[in-house]
């Protein structure tokens, strides 16, 4: 079994990479949730995107995969899915698919 440490360790890399505390004050990302090898978190509707949430999911490339979706009452809508996206271009992809600005 492995211990909860070695699970949020790639959700912690994650965030680390899109700029940490900034980050979530910045997007307002909240409800921050991780897996062995993702990390998941809610943002605001109100963007180009339209996504209510987004996923980073570390594949076996070393790369990461991101996905746009949509929760709205009881559905679930997968609305945009980036794949092979290296950590130095998280933070360009995010800001151009979202809209939202992550930096000062």
């Amino acid at each position: 079994m492995e211990n909860t440490q070695g699970k949020q360790l790639v959700a912690k890399t994650i965030l680390q990479q899109l700029g940490g505390n900034r980050f979530i004050a910045m997007t307002g990302a909240k409800n921050l949730a991780s897996s062995k090898d993702s990390l998941t978190f809610k943002i605001s509707s109100r963007n180009k995107s339209k996504a209510t949430h987004i996923k980073i999911i570390l594949n076996c490339r070393d790369t990461y995969d991101m996905e746009f979706i949509q929760c709205r009452k009881y559905e679930v809508k997968l609305l945009k899915k980036l794949g092979s996206i290296y950590a130095e271009d998280l933070r360009r992809i995010f800001t151009l698919e979202t809209g939202l600005n992550i930096k000062l």
